[in-house]
Parts: structure tokens; C-alpha cells; sequence
């Protein structure tokens, strides 16, 4: 039971939970079977396939979140790999893109990929 007066803010980031887990949910098996799947290896696929693909999918991006959220002990952790894999690249990129001039988006790309 919530405390009084605490109703609404509980609302409020209940609210905003759901709203980013639906869109999570439901963005990335589009993403995982049209620009994957649908790209590489099976482009002459049918509907009905493809929507049990996506279903398969969704099973799959919920069970690899509730892993993540149960494995994860402190979000420092996760915030802390997030910048230490990203960060890295993104900064010797644009340091090359000062002496090379024809450093381009697949150096970018290449500097992440080393880095990751």
C-alpha cells in the first residue's frame, strides 16, 4: 500500500515505465526481423512468417531483459560499461577526423567496433 499522499508520483513513474517497455517491446522485433533477419537471410519471406518472427522475437527481448535486470547489482555498473565501450572510439574518431581529412562514417564505425 502506498503511503498517502504519494499516489501520484507512484503513478506517474509507473506510467513512464510501461510506456518505455511497450515501446521497447514492440520496436525491437521490428527491428530484429526487417532489418535483420528479413535482410540477410530470408528476404522472400511471408507475412505470416514474419509474425511469428517477431513474436519469437519479443519472447526473446523479454527474456534477455528480465536476465539483465535480475544479473545487474548496481546501475553504476551498467552506465559505467555503456561509456567505457562507446566513449572510447568516439573519441579517437574525432581526433583522427583533425589530421585525416578523409576520415569518414565507416572510420567512425571501425574505431567503435575496435574499441567495443
Amino acid at each position: 500500500m502506498c503511503p498517502p499522499g504519494s499516489r501520484v508520483p507512484f503513478g506517474r513513474l509507473m506510467a513512464a515505465f510501461m510506456s518505455n517497455f511497450a515501446a521497447t517491446i514492440n520496436a525491437a522485433p521490428a527491428y530484429i526481423v526487417n532489418d535483420i533477419y528479413k535482410r540477410f537471410f530470408n528476404p522472400n519471406t511471408t507475412g505470416r512468417f514474419e509474425v511469428s518472427m517477431s513474436r519469437l522475437a519479443s519472447i526473446a527481448v523479454l527474456i534477455v531483459g528480465i536476465l539483465f535486470g535480475l544479473l545487474t547489482t548496481r546501475i553504476t555498473d551498467v552506465m559505467m560499461w555503456i561509456v567505457g565501450a562507446l566513449y572510447g572510439g568516439y573519441v579517437m574518431a574525432n581526433v583522427l577526423k583533425w589530421y585525416w581529412w578523409r576520415f569518414n562514417g565507416y572510420g567512425y564505425f571501425w574505431e567503435w567496433r575496435r574499441e567495443f
